[in-house]
């Protein structure tokens, strides 16, 4: 598997969520059951990409987690792969990545070690979890309609850019529990040029991940995943 895609769904769950709570001000204020979320394509070079974001069961109190399944057009077969990140919330409200795993069928569920919380370069996602309505209205740019395979509805578009990478998305309150209607983004790299779009909400989903389970990361793991860098250890997670 490439190396491309992972951070985009890493990046993607969060900014959705964190959108979400923005109307609820505190984690512990969001009540969503497990299994909810929704479901989007990506398309990157030509290639469509399925991803599916979703609650999974909180770790503990004032924390909540989300899994993000990713199926990617493979060789032979579709590359199926797993993550889930646990975020807690500061005293002072800062939301915080306090454990990511991952899971594919050729290495099982692993432990992300901790500099895959930290950054990779491009826009980061710590520019989204922001921690007032204020914040986040420094980057919008307007109300208007957006169509995606869910439908057509009036959302609030956002931008932030950095380093040569432009990140637009926009946000449908209504569309609990994630928020999140399309992002796009666009830059010089290849890597940085995607769109995803909701396809439909969704109920039920089983998670796949059980972090008891999960051993620590190793070498075939590692493969699969972007590789850190320095620029981006200021905090987040980054689109790329």
């Amino acid at each position: 598997m490439s190396r491309l895609g992972v951070s985009w769904l890493i990046a993607a769950s969060l900014l959705s969520f964190a959108a979400h709570s923005q109307i609820a001000g505190k984690l512990d204020d969001v009540v969503t059951p497990a299994g909810a979320g929704a479901q989007y394509t990506m398309k990157i070079g030509g290639a469509t990409t399925e991803v599916a974001l979703y609650f999974a069961k909180a770790p503990g109190t004032n924390q909540k987690a989300i899994e993000i399944f990713f199926r990617s057009p493979g060789q032979l077969l579709p590359i199926e792969l797993w993550q889930q990140f646990h975020l807690g919330q500061s005293g002072s409200g800062q939301i915080n990545v306090n454990d990511g795993y991952v899971y594919a069928e050729k290495f099982k569920a692993r432990k992300l070690d901790p500099e895959y919380l930290r950054g990779f370069d491009g826009v980061q996602v710590s520019q989204f979890l922001m921690t007032s309505k204020d914040q986040l209205k420094r980057h919008f740019v307007a109300s208007e309609k957006v169509k995606v395979p869910a439908g057509e509805v009036t959302a609030d578009h956002y931008r932030i850019e950095r380093a040569g990478q432009t990140v637009d998305f926009w946000i449908h309150h209504d569309s609990k529990p994630m928020g999140l209607v399309r992002l796009k983004s666009s830059g010089q790299k290849m890597k940085h040029n995607y769109d995803m779009q909701m396809t439909q909400l969704v109920t039920g989903v089983k998670q796949k991940i059980e972090p008891s389970e999960a051993k620590p990361m190793n070498d075939e793991a590692r493969a699969f995943l972007p590789k850190p860098s320095s620029s981006g250890s200021g905090g987040g997670m980054g689109m790329f």
